[in-house]
Parts: structure tokens; C-alpha cells; sequence
């Protein structure tokens, strides 16, 4: 590791495997502000994560989450329901809650859709409730399904750097996608609409 200080400056860099190089820039000369850059300075409570897996029908996955979340809990045993709060379903801006079982407790979180895009089948959720706050200053979750995989995406700020990373519930919601993918022909509906 090579940590240099010139003019005010922190500079860090460390070698990884296969020769990565990671490094950082901190400038404390006007408080919590990186002045050159105008952004907020760099900590070690953000992070995020990321999981790829196949399905088998990635419109259908799509459809269910972004219309028929409700259906969830018909075909996913974590899920045990979803609730409209505000809006209407699969709209920005719509609020919605999710009770689920995540590592053996009855969990919930409240959610506001902040950004859907049909051609990418995208649609990105902000926490605003629920136990993951309880641990977390910011959480955005990103789910996408393209070319019969998904993705889900975490990112997150932490409230301090002993709250673990939130990887039980990334597994936990591949899993339930997973399931609604080998599930969905449980609901006629659902799959007469594909």
C-alpha cells in the first residue's frame, strides 16, 4: 500500500490479485466537501453488490415484478405479501411494501418505484421504510431481467461500519425471482399473458 500527503491531500493505492489497482483521493480542505470536485467525500459505510443468474422467461419475470408483485407471494414461499401503499402498480412513484421471511424473521420494507425502463426491463426501487433502515442510511435496489438472466443490484450506505453487508437479502430476492420464474405457471393468468 502507498499512502502519500502533499498539499492537504490523501492519496491510497493498493495492489490486488491479477495486478487491480484500487485507489482513492480524500481532500479535506473545506470540511466534508471534496472542493476540487464538489462531491461528497469518500467513506467505507457505501457499498453495493450484484447478482447475475439465468431464468427461463425473462418478460414474464419482468411483467410480474413491475405489474403483478402482489402475485409474489402465491409463488415464492419468503414472500408473504405486497401491498399497493400509493400510486398504481408498475408506475414512478409508486410506494409499496413487501413482508417477506429473510433469514428466519418476518421482515418488511416500503419502497418507491424511481425509475422503470421497459425497452432495458429495468425498474429501480428506493427504501424508505422498514428494517433495512434500521441498519442502513440509504438503500436502492435495481432489478433488471434481459436475454433470460437477471440482475439484482444493492447499493447502499451504511449507518455504521459494524452493520454487515446486506448480502442474506440479495440471496434472498434471487431466490424469490427464481422461484416466480419456476413458479409462474401456478397463475394461468400470468402465463397467458406472455
Amino acid at each position: 500500500m502507498v499512502v502519500s500527503s502533499i498539499l492537504n491531500t490523501i492519496s491510497y493505492m493498493s495492489c490486488i490479485q491479477d495486478g487491480v489497482i484500487l485507489g482513492a483521493d480524500i481532500r479535506a480542505t473545506e470540511g466534508p466537501i471534496v472542493s476540487t470536485f464538489s462531491k461528497s467525500k469518500v467513506d467505507n459505510l457505501g457499498g453495493g453488490d450484484s447478482k447475475k443468474f439465468e431464468i427461463s422467461d425473462d418478460n414474464l419475470v419482468f411483467k410480474v415484478i413491475r405489474y403483478g408483485p402482489s402475485y409474489a407471494s402465491k409463488l415464492t414461499p419468503g414472500v408473504q405479501g405486497c401491498d399497493l401503499i400509493d400510486g398504481q402498480w408498475g408506475n414512478v412513484g409508486s410506494v409499496i411494501c413487501w413482508t417477506f421471511t429473510n433469514d428466519g424473521k418476518r421482515c418488511t420494507t416500503r419502497e418507491i418505484i424511481t425509475a422503470i425502463d421497459e425497452t432495458k426491463k429495468l425498474i429501480e426501487y428506493k427504501v424508505i421504510g422498514g428494517e433495512l433502515m434500521d441498519a442502513f442510511k440509504s438503500v436502492l435496489i435495481t432489478f433488471q431481467s434481459t436475454n433470460n438472466s437477471a440482475t439484482w443490484t444493492i447499493e447502499y450506505e451504511k449507518i455504521n461500519e459494524c452493520i454487515p453487508n446486506p448480502t442474506s437479502f440479495l440471496e434472498f430476492l434471487v431466490k424469490a425471482i427464481k422461484d416466480i420464474d419456476l413458479n409462474h405457471k401456478l397463475i394461468p393468468r400470468l402465463s397467458a399473458n406472455n
